[in-house]
């Protein structure tokens, strides 16, 4: 069974019935299958030995969409034998109000017999089981769809979710149906069961049936009819981008180096001042959609068919009216860009500063030699930048950032600043750094006397 309906919201409302049920049972025709009943009239489960012997499941196509493809619901029913040679139909809660309120949905084998299948009192039963429709969050009092809510609930639901849930995107509606239905109680499984006293999906088991006396058949050479013109086919749709995820790398560069010829803090030196500007770029995270296009053109009935009011006009006359109507007439991709910013984070920004080794030889040989009690003070630095990111339009994060070295020791210095971004919701965080090119001397003011 493939049958189709449009209305897709009506899947959102349905799916979440799953755990409530109308009292209702029955068995077949005039010939009812042997059943033990206790004084209530009811099935007595304590004679019955139920063995569930497979499920029948029938797809119900809701809508057919271009790449996605189609979109449904299964309807299904559990099918039991008990111990008298009888067959239980159960359907779930949601194929009970389903079928109740679109019985063309019912397969063959349930739809083509006669035999007592309560959909109506079983649909009704479910909205029982709920509390009611209020209770499910149908606004009975406040819409006027021309249908009784208490002597047809089901057939005021269908409207209902077509006319005022599809078409005015009441969103509340589900979840409070969510709600209503997550608390409501199950029923026995006899009270949604139907019992047949053969297997009514299976027809190898059905009784022969007597042959239909043969009808006259119609007259031939009737005129053909004149055939309707064929709609104009919409073209196969585009197949549209992959989803991509792209990033520039981080940088940082060097703005200044201050002052030019360092001296050491000890002899009245201010150190060294270096400031960087680092950048981190957005994450683009780009996605297409497939959409329909429209284009404005003179709507012919025998092509297109009666318009509906929702297609729109797309040209007005106050005389004569307007036959230009807005009309899909293919699709298109759309493209989606999404700029993500990656913070750079102050607490990984940072410099560092290594004192060759050559430069430390050179203090504990030549230098103590010169100067008695000369040593190495402070070799290696690693201290914290200073700054304040900011964004800019485009979702860059810049920060200028002050890193500041109190050299204590002369000779000749290896400069670095590293940095870190948070990293977003699709990529990771990434690490930049900037290396000064050529060593940074620090000077010691050296002063001898000459006889």
């Amino acid at each position: 069974m493939n049958a189709k309906h449009p209305t897709i919201l009506l899947v959102l409302a349905f799916v979440l019935l799953f755990s409530v049920a109308g009292p209702a049972w029955g068995q077949e025709g005039d010939d009812d299958p042997p059943i033990p009943v206790n004084e209530y009239g009811t099935p007595d489960m304590d004679d019955i030995d139920l063995d569930l012997t497979y499920t029948h499941s029938d797809k119900v196509v809701i809508a057919d969409l271009p790449v996605v493809g189609e979109i449904g619901i299964d309807l299904t029913y559990d099918v039991y034998t008990d111990n008298y040679g009888n067959t239980w139909v159960v359907p779930d809660p949601v194929t009970i109000l389903y079928t109740s309120l679109y019985p063309e949905a019912l397969p063959p084998g349930l739809a083509s017999r006669g035999d007592g299948w309560t959909y109506g009192s079983l649909g009704v039963g479910v909205i029982e089981a709920c509390g009611g429709l209020e209770a499910m969050g149908v606004d009975v009092g406040g819409v006027d769809l021309g249908i009784d809510p208490v002597a047809d609930p089901t057939g005021f639901l269908k409207a209902y979710v077509e006319s005022v849930v599809m078409e005015g995107g009441h969103w509340e509606f589900m979840a409070q149906m969510w709600q209503t239905l997550a608390a409501a109680d199950s029923l026995p499984l006899w009270q949604l069961a139907i019992i047949y006293g053969d297997d009514p999906f299976d027809p190898t088991d059905d009784a022969t049936p007597t042959p239909m006396v043969t009808a006259t058949p119609w007259p031939t050479g009737l005129p053909t009819p004149t055939p309707r013109a064929t709609a104009i086919p919409l073209p196969t749709p585009p197949t549209c981008p992959p989803e991509s995820i792209s990033q520039q790398p981080p940088a940082m560069m060097l703005i200044e180096s201050h002052p030019p010829n360092p001296v050491v803090v000890g002899q009245g030196g201010q150190g060294l001042d270096v400031t960087v500007r680092a950048i981190s770029y957005p994450v683009i995270h780009r996605w297409w959609t497939l959409e329909p296009k429209f284009d404005c053109r003179n709507w012919d009935d025998e092509v297109y068919g009666v318009p509906h009011p929702n297609d729109g006009q797309c040209c007005s006359d106050s005389s004569n009216g307007c036959d230009h109507w807005r009309i899909q007439t293919g699709w298109r991709c759309v493209e989606h860009v999404e700029r993500i910013p990656d913070p750079i984070l102050m607490e990984y920004l940072r410099g560092t500063a290594d004192l060759h080794e050559t430069s430390i030889e050179w203090i504990e040989s030549d230098l103590a030699g010169k100067y008695p009690g000369a040593r190495v003070r402070h070799p290696h630095w690693n201290v914290n930048g200073v700054g304040s990111p900011y964004f800019t339009a485009d979702q860059r994060c810049i920060v200028d950032a002050l890193v500041h070295f109190s050299f204590e020791d002369p000779g000749y210095y290896d400069v670095e600043v590293h940095g870190q971004t948070a990293g977003t919701i699709y990529t990771p965080p990434r690490s930049f750094s900037y290396v000064m090119e050529d060593p940074q001397a620090v000077y010691l003011m050296d002063t001898m006397l000459i006889r």
